[in-house]
Formats: C-alpha cells, structure tokens, sequence
C-alpha cells in the first residue's frame, strides 16, 4: 500500500516545481522586487530556485527509491521529513498571509492535503515495519 501512496506523492511534488518558476511573472519580481536591496532581493531569488531544486528532489527519490523510502528505517525518516516540511508549510500560510480570502485558504488545503498524502506513506510503510 505505501508503494501506491508514494507513487502520488512523486507525482504532486512535480506540480510545485513547475509553478514555482511562475513566480517571477505572477508576483512581478522583476519590478517589485527592486525596492529590495541586492542581497535581499538575490536571496528571495535564491530560495525559490532552491525551493524548485527540492521539489524536484522529492520526486526523484520518491520514484527512483520507492522501496527504499518505503522499506527502510531512514526512508521512512526521510519521508517523515518531507511530511514536516508541507505540514509547517500549511502552518506558515496561514501565519504570513492568513485565511481571509479564498486564495490563501486553497493555497492552505493544498498544502495540509499534500502533508496528509505524505504522512499517509509513512503509516502505511511504518506499519509494515513496527
């Protein structure tokens, strides 16, 4: 069963890399980012290119690795991790941009139904194992 549930995990994770170099065009970061001074602005630069470099990451080793993220100790650690990172990115939606319109609080769900796809790996792959 943990070895489905990944397979939709390495498929969403694609999905993030993909929209995250819109970034520039959607928030006008080439105009808006400008007030910013250099070191700043290079490093909210630097981060979403990190960020897309991530993504990709986790859908590389959730593919290529399956049974090992699945059937293994530090696998399941490894995914356990990628949980945190989108349930504390569900936690940071709502403290930086709150929940008073519906695009924060889609951007929310997104991110609390892709923590719970995940942490649906680890429970399923951890039962295998207790």
């Amino acid at each position: 069963m943990a070895n489905g549930l990944i397979v939709g995990c390495a498929a969403a994770n694609p999905g993030f890399a993909l929209f995250h170099p819109a970034f520039w065009r959607l928030f006008d970061w080439h105009g808006r980012l400008g007030c910013l001074g250099r070191v700043n602005r290079a490093v909210m630069q630097v981060m979403n290119v990190r960020l897309i470099y991530v993504f990709v990451m986790f859908a590389v080793l959730q593919t290529v690795y399956t049974e090992s993220i699945t059937g293994s100790p530090l696998g399941i650690a490894l995914q356990a991790g990628i949980v945190l990172f989108w349930a504390m990115r569900a936690v940071e939606q709502v403290v930086f941009f709150g929940l008073a319109h519906p695009a924060p609080i889609g951007i929310f769900a997104v991110f609390v139904a892709n923590a719970l796809l995940h942490a649906a790996v680890v429970l399923a792959a951890g039962g295998q194992h207790a």
